[in-house]
Order: structure tokens, then sequence, then C-alpha cells
């Protein structure tokens, strides 16, 4: 931290890294070290604090700023260049019957081979200039329990049109923050070019039962986003929507596996991208191929996030150790009950905080 974190005397430390600290070639690429974790009171107590922060934190300079919107492109851009490109070789190159079978073989290779994770993933620079990019802000309800000390399933809303947000949950700064939490995601994620081998490199989870409860017996976080593709078309600039109240099947996973429930909600999540009206009409599409279908566009009208404010709020943790250390079979009424209180949290930390963020004029649809 620099001399300016004596104006925020309650800001939490980084945890101890697990590497390293990183060569100064990276260090000096951020002033403060992202994200900055704040006790969520200390922004409802001084509702302006979180402007401070956002002011203090130097923004990129222009190398910078152009080193995240190009990682931001290979990342999210891949969704469009990728298809582009292949259908650009095939036409150019594949003139005959072995060239096509050649660009198909090699195609399925990429896309059915799995690649083994690797953890220096996290620690790249480039992830952090991000982070700087969009200024992220973490605000805990319990501070006390920082980092985290046991493994549990955290609900992670709202999706937004490209989940931007939950991306950041891979990177090492946010990783330390919540217990090195795994990504549950899409299973037609794993079936993208590019995407699949970034997921994979950050030991993300499909969204399976047999592997996420594996992930959990290795005493792993989870963290997932309910609504899922549905949720993409929910974003709206008047309100926010969270499709959750059907969706209890990681609550009655966290009560089978005694692992205790802490939701987040990130502010801002859901303006990173705007999406064309158009995309709405494609959803019957995103049903059929279980992938999301969606036009949209960000920043200069490309697949880079809009210079958005994110502020993550994680709310009180909901402990189900009872129902398995109880021994009795659990049933949907238990399941329903749990799954209440889940929903109430992510209700309260949105009406809590609305106001501190700036959307004080926004209602949470639960859908």
């Amino acid at each position: 931290m620099s001399s300016d974190s004596e104006a925020f005397p309650l800001i939490l430390p980084r945890p101890p890294l697990h590497k390293p600290p990183r060569p100064p070639l990276i260090s000096r690429l951020c002033v403060y070290d992202l994200p900055v974790a704040v006790d969520g009171e200390q922004l409802i107590t001084d509702p302006s604090l979180l402007r401070k922060i956002q002011s203090s934190i130097p923004s990129p300079s222009v190398s910078e700023e152009l080193k995240a919107l190009c990682v931001a492109f290979a990342v999210v851009g891949s969704f469009l260049y990728v298809p582009i490109v292949l259908v650009w070789v095939y036409r150019r190159y594949c003139k005959t019957r072995w060239q096509k079978a050649a660009l198909l073989a090699g195609l399925l290779l990429v896309c059915l081979v799995p690649v083994r994770q690797r953890p220096f993933i996290r620690f790249l620079g480039a992830w952090r200039t991000l982070l700087r990019y969009l200024t992220v802000v973490v605000a805990f309800e319990e501070p006390e329990k920082v980092p985290l000390q046991e493994s549990v399933i955290m609900p992670v809303v709202p999706h937004g049109v490209f989940p931007v947000g939950q991306a950041f949950l891979k990177t090492h700064d946010m990783n330390a923050l919540l217990r090195w939490p795994r990504m549950v995601v899409a299973s037609s994620g794993f079936r993208f070019p590019i995407f699949k081998q970034l997921i994979e490199l950050s030991n993300c989870v499909p969204a399976a039962l047999n592997k996420m409860t594996a992930a959990l017996r290795d005493g792993s976080s989870l963290a997932l986003t309910p609504g899922g593709i549905a949720e993409i078309y929910e974003a709206d600039d008047t309100h926010e929507s969270v499709i959750i109240s059907r969706r209890k099947g990681f609550t009655r996973l966290a009560m089978q596996s005694g692992r205790g429930i802490l939701p987040v909600y990130i502010f801002g999540n859901t303006s990173t991208f705007k999406q064309l009206p158009i995309s709405k009409f494609l959803r019957p599409l995103a049903r059929l191929t279980r992938a999301a279908v969606s036009l949209y566009y960000g920043r200069f009208g490309l697949r880079v996030p809009f210079r958005t404010p994110l502020l993550y709020v994680v709310g009180r943790e909901i402990d189900t150790r009872q129902y398995r250390q109880s021994g009795k079979p659990i049933t949907e009424e238990d399941v329903a009950c749990v799954h209440e209180l889940v929903i109430d949290e992510l209700v309260r930390i949105f009406e809590k905080y609305k106001d501190v963020y700036g959307w004080g004029y926004k209602k949470l649809v639960v859908k």
C-alpha cells in the first residue's frame, strides 16, 4: 500500500502469498495491491469511502490500458474471432478433401484433448492490470473470517452479459482472499477453443454434480452463478435480475457435504457490456445448444469491457453443517428453507449496498 492507506485504517491486509512476490516489472504496474479489501460496515458508515478508494487508485497509463484491452479482447473476443478465423482458413486453404479433414481433426484435437491446470496462470501481471482497469473493491460483511479457513460454496451473482466479475475470482489476489475457489463453468465452455484452454489451465470445474462433489471432497471451495446462461438475457439498465428461486442444486450439495454457503453480489457486473435487443430472440437457440448465444459489445464497439468499477460484497456465511452432522435424511423442505436464507442474504446485501455503489434507483428482481 502507498502512504494514502492511512486514510483507510481498517483496510484488510493482503493474505500471505503462496509464491514469492512478483518481480518489480509487475509490481510497479499498480500503487495499490489490488483488489482493495474493506470492512463492509465502513462503506455504510462513510458512503463516500468507496469513491475515495476508487479515486485514490491511479488510472492505468496508456500502455497499461492498451495491455488490458488486448487481454480482454483475446479472452472475450475469442467467441467472435475464432469462428471467423476458422471460416477464413477453411475457405482460403481447404481446397481438397484431405485439407478439410486435417482442419477438422485439428479442431477436434483442440476441443477434446484436456489441458492440465497450471497455477502460474493466476499470477500473470495481465490480470492485475485488468483489476486496475476496472477498479475492483471487495467488501466483507464478516471481515474477521478473511482469509477463509474452510471450503465453502459461493453463489456469485449476477451473471451479466459476460461473467467478467466471476472471471476475476481466478486471479491470484482475489483467489487468496476467498480461499482459492474453483469456478464452476457451463460444460459448453469446455468445448470452445481458446476459452477451453484458459478455464482448464485455471482449474475450473464443469457444472456436473460428480465433478463438483469431487472438488469439495478435495477441500476446494466452489464459486458458481446459479442463473447461468439464462441470466445473460435478463441484463437490463433499469433493474438487476437474478435467476435463483428454483435452482436449488448448489444448496442441496452444500447441505449434503456440510459446507457453508457464502453469497456474493457483484455490483457493476451487468454494466461491463451492452447487449443488442435482438439477443433476446436468441434465447431458444441458447436453450437448444446449451451455450451462450448473444450479440453484445463493449468499449469502442469491441468485445472489451467498459471501464466499470466493480464492487464485490461478500455476505454472511450460511452454516449447513448441522444437516450433515444430524445423520438424518435431508428433505426438500430443509433444502427450501436453507435456499430461502440464501436468497434473503443476496437481497439484503443488494439493498444495503446499492446506494453506496450509486444504484439507489435500481431494484433487484429475483426469479
